[in-house]
């Protein structure tokens, strides 16, 4: 009786607990369902308001802008173009910021400017972003080459070496040319330690809105002094649409430290400056250097620090400086017979003398000049300076010249002493001749 009692109570609480856990469930997953849907509306309230990233804009138009196949020297899909000596991949790993390659240039020793480009298809009025990454190393220590064990390697800075890209929004292949939009100049020098292997690219990039139906890249370099080793490195290119028609920009950033930016300027545009002289200049603006001065204007760089008066290494420049990129022409010495005779010329033949007279005092070419000399072939040889010619006699002193009687005078003069020299010939001969019988006979007589 007792046990029947006990029994009943104990399974109805058991029921009842159950039912309370049962609704605790349903509650627990009410709440989830909530929180659920809740997030899902919040979810599909963002995606509304961000724009879907079009393939289009995400995608690199350029053709192996990692620079991870090489056919040859040059990576496949780029041209070079400057005064660079060398270009081939670089393998060493800390020369390399992403991939089994980087794009190495260089000169040694000398001073360069030069870089790459590619031409690619675009749409007209749309806007394009090209960023790359670039390292410089430059050094002029040919005996450790900027190495040491306690410091690790090092770039010698005061080559003042400089790098930008730049794009050519109508699709031209003349780095000079100056529809060219160029970004700030940056200066990503390497360094490098043993315990800590790693440089750091710098970050170029610059923006333009295509005018053609192709649109070129332009990778650069340029530096301010001559130095044993000039070698940049090109990594991680990309050409990027980044929106609808607008203008265009340029920038850098990255490197080793802060780089210094120099706004954005053109490359330097052969417009001389023509002087009274006749000479031609170019008057430095800010980021010109002598070597790319040198590339526009194709004047080699020892002719032009000849025509400027600069030792063999001398290349610094500063703004407002002008450079002569021509020489004046050379000022023909006038004739000193013309200029003190007092009597008239002597008339001659038309054709002779006075063909002569020009040829006298004609203009000089001087070497480098881009003058034709007398072969007429444009490629700057130099003419003989007047001064080291024959000077012509104009003052009319040969009278035998007006009647035409000189030349027969001068004909019988010639005749009577060539008679004169056959006779004489003739004397000599026969004197000989009685010798010799003379002797003869001395020696018959002696027999």
């Amino acid at each position: 009786m007792d046990n029947g009692s006990t029994t009943q109570p104990t399974l109805a609480l058991s029921q009842t607990c159950q039912l309370c856990i049962s609704a605790d469930l349903t509650r627990d997953k009410e709440k989830m369902r909530a929180k659920l849907f809740l997030l899902a509306v919040v979810l599909v309230l963002v995606s509304g308001l961000v724009p879907p990233a079009t393939t289009h804009a995400q995608s690199n138009l350029l053709s192996n802008g990692s620079f991870t196949a090489f056919g040859g020297t040059v990576p496949d899909g780029w041209s070079t173009w400057g005064t660079f000596q060398q270009s081939d991949k670089e393998s060493l790993t800390t020369l390399i910021r992403s991939g089994p390659y980087s794009w190495r240039q260089r000169t040694r020793p000398g001073l360069p400017t030069g870089g790459g480009f590619q031409r690619v298809t675009v749409t007209p009025g749309t806007q394009y972003t090209f960023t790359a990454h670039a390292l410089i190393w430059t050094c002029d220590d040919t005996e450790n080459q900027c190495r040491s064990e306690e410091d690790g390697t090092w770039s010698d800075t005061s080559s003042g070496a400089m790098v930008r890209v730049g794009i050519d929004p109508s699709g031209g292949t003349d780095p000079t040319s100056g529809s060219i939009v160029w970004g700030g100049f940056s200066s990503p020098f390497a360094a490098w330690t043993n315990l800590n292997p790693t440089t750091q690219f710098g970050l170029l990039s610059v923006s333009a809105t295509a005018s053609a139906d192709y649109l070129t890249v332009f990778t650069y370099y340029t530096a301010s002094q001559s130095m044993a080793f000039h070698d940049v490195f090109w990594d991680d290119a990309s050409l990027v649409a980044s929106g609808g028609s607008g203008g265009s920009s340029g920038g850098s950033t990255g490197g080793n430290t802060q780089p210094t930016v120099i706004p954005t300027a053109r490359f330097v545009v052969s417009d001389p400056q023509t002087r009274a002289d006749g000479s031609q200049v170019h008057v430095v603006q800010a980021g010109d250097t002598l070597s790319a001065i040198s590339v526009a204007y194709g004047v080699p760089l020892g002719t032009l620090r000849e025509y400027n008066g600069m030792s063999a290494n001398q290349s610094l420049i500063t703004p407002g400086q002008a450079i002569i990129v021509r020489p004046a022409a050379v000022t023909p010495t006038a004739n000193p017979a013309r200029a003190v005779s007092t009597q008239p010329p002597t008339p001659t033949p038309p054709g002779t003398s006075d063909q002569a007279d020009t040829e006298l005092l004609g203009p000089v070419a001087s070497a480098g000049d881009g003058v034709t000399g007398d072969n007429g072939t444009g490629n700057g040889s130099e003419t003989t300076p007047p001064d080291t010619q024959a000077v012509v006699d104009l003052t009319g002193t040969d009278d035998s010249a007006e009647d035409g009687s000189g030349d027969d005078d001068d004909s019988t003069r010639q005749m009577v002493q060539g008679l004169a020299l056959v006779v004489l010939g003739f004397v000599v001969v026969g004197a000989g001749g009685m010798i010799a019988v003379a002797g003869y006979m001395v020696v018959r007589r002696r027999v």
